[in-house]
């Protein structure tokens, strides 16, 4: 479900070069579409990849993880579904926390936390030939320079993306600026 039409285009590009044909694409708003259109028990996962933080004060009702779409979630999700979240502003994880907590407050175990090792994801950098990525779960294979760092022996490295999907253009750009990506997923209990 996306409304950005030219998030929508890059994705049935990247479908058709891959040739991928089991997806449906959906143009329209999640909260509206969940709450209007889908019946039942109908996902595996929900992911939400760097959602919009809208980090002004005054927007943060705009905000895409809320009470609504997690009692939608609770609805929609299979048994044991999972709900994962990514995000390059930190703010907007601590706000995805504070709403969980919340649920667990007003609904107690219906969700629960998953801790996994991709929580907290950095751009490393070092100098060619570094030991810097001699780390657990770094392989030889992923480790590719993507940029220059000023000399041309500094480069910026970085860790694969969690194995349960690719980067996104907003993780790329976050890493590379120096950022953090952060990720929490939650289970539903049901």
């Amino acid at each position: 479900m996306e409304v950005h039409k030219p998030g929508i285009s890059l994705v049935l590009k990247q479908l058709s070069v891959d040739n991928i044909e089991n997806v449906r694409i959906v143009r329209g708003d999640a909260l509206q579409l969940l709450n209007n259109k889908c019946e039942g028990r109908i996902f595996d996962e929900c992911w939400i990849l760097f959602p919009d933080p809208w980090c002004d004060f005054r927007a943060r009702d705009r905000r895409l993880v809320r009470g609504f779409l997690i009692e939608l979630l609770e609805e929609k999700l299979n048994p044991n579904g999972r709900l994962r979240i990514a995000s390059d502003c930190y703010d907007y994880i601590e706000h995805v926390e504070a709403v969980m907590s919340e649920r667990e407050r007003t609904h107690p175990g219906r969700w629960r936390s998953v801790l996994e090792e991709f929580s907290e994801i950095k751009g490393i950098t070092c100098v060619d030939g570094d030991d810097a990525l001699n780390q657990p779960g770094v392989e030889e294979s992923q480790r590719q320079p993507i940029a220059s760092m000023g000399s041309s022996e500094s480069r910026l490295w970085l860790p694969p993306p969690p194995g349960y999907r690719g980067r996104t253009r907003y993780e790329r750009r976050a890493l590379e600026s120096g950022g953090t990506v952060w990720e929490r997923t939650y289970e539903l209990l049901l």
